[in-house]
């Protein structure tokens, strides 16, 4: 299917900042380049409104192929400095603030008409109201379940239960469950293929439009994505974040595969809610939570099988702590997460 609907801007503006790019204002291979990978290429001046806008007109009535505006624009365009290296980054020299002003005020239409953004209509913010209720955890104590397993089954419990989930893999899901979600609407699941840090950019995009994003893959990978998880804390995007086969117990897949680093990514980030549930039972209720909180979140889960060691009436929640065995002969705290936790 033709993605018809897509129309990207590229700001063709020549200069990096430290030096100027490889093409520089060479619109011709600029265009040759998009249009060998099957898009509908318009090249403009970038400073010129009316042709945008024209622009924008022929890639809304363009069908058959996405369509990308090549804007050529100068840095700095009308001020000292225009379209020079070294500017970047760097204040306006002091004997160039009148100057400079007097060019932008120059600029202003003179309308005191507030401008104001043509937003989306009311409830398009993501976790507007809470999440419509899950059914019940499927889980007894002692069976034998995997977090990633039972972050996968909350997933599509939550999926059934509120439309406005939506799940995003990177080429994992059968390893980390996200196709339960595929199952129950397949619309609702977007593959992102071995791409991680595309893979948070498109939650975060979800999570701004109003769904309640999942996006998921090993915790080792979503290393990949840390610039991107830093601008989720950042931002206060909803989005939820999961990482599976969390720490060294998956001997089966090897060392290239194992999370290490992902609490510490995560847990010195602001504004994030992070999660490491134990067994089966704190896991879906962690999944269930995570949806119900305005902001980031991440959850972290484990390969390997684990008992079920609560019941389905246990309270989860963040900040909440759990003592599993305690006696009066007791003289230390022993901390357990993860898969160490029943050992």
């Amino acid at each position: 299917e033709a993605v018809d609907n897509l129309c990207a801007t590229v700001d063709v503006n020549r200069l990096g900042q430290s030096s100027p790019t490889m093409l520089e204002h060479d619109m011709k291979t600029h265009k040759a380049r998009w249009k060998a990978f099957g898009w509908n290429a318009i090249v403009v001046d970038g400073h010129d409104v009316a042709a945008l806008v024209a622009a924008y007109a022929e890639a809304a009535a363009t069908k058959g192929k996405p369509t990308v505006i090549l804007a050529k624009t100068l840095k700095g365009k009308g001020l000292p400095g225009e379209n020079q290296n070294g500017y970047h980054g760097k204040p306006v020299a002091s004997g160039e603030v009148e100057q400079v002003l007097k060019t932008l005020e120059g600029k202003l239409s003179g309308s005191k008409k507030p401008w104001k953004p043509n937003l989306p209509a009311k409830g398009a913010k993501a976790k507007a109201s809470r999440p419509k209720k899950m059914s019940a955890p499927p889980y007894a104590l002692g069976d034998l379940v995997a977090t990633r397993r039972a972050f996968g089954q909350a997933l599509g419990a939550l999926a059934k239960s509120d439309p406005r989930v939506v799940a995003v893999d990177a080429d994992v899901k059968n390893s980390t469950y996200t196709e339960d979600l595929e199952k129950v609407d397949s619309k609702r699941f977007f593959q992102g293929y071995i791409a991680e840090q595309n893979m948070v950019g498109v939650a975060m995009g979800l999570g701004c439009r109003g769904k309640i994003p999942f996006a998921s893959t090993f915790a080792c990978f979503l290393t990949r994505a840390a610039d991107f998880v830093r601008m989720a804390a950042i931002s206060r995007t909803n989005v939820n974040l999961v990482g599976t086969h969390a720490g060294i117990s998956i001997g089966e897949d090897g060392p290239s595969q194992m999370g290490l680093e992902d609490l510490a990514m995560t847990s010195t980030l602001p504004n994030y809610t992070v999660f490491y549930p134990s067994e089966a039972m704190s896991a879906w209720r962690a999944i269930e939570a995570v949806a119900a909180i305005d902001g980031p979140c991440y959850v972290r889960t484990s390969r390997p099988n684990t008992p079920t060691l609560y019941g389905p009436d246990e309270v989860f929640g963040p900040g909440i702590a759990k003592v599993v065995k305690k006696s009066k002969k007791d003289q230390v705290t022993v901390v357990g997460a993860g898969v160490t936790l029943f050992e």
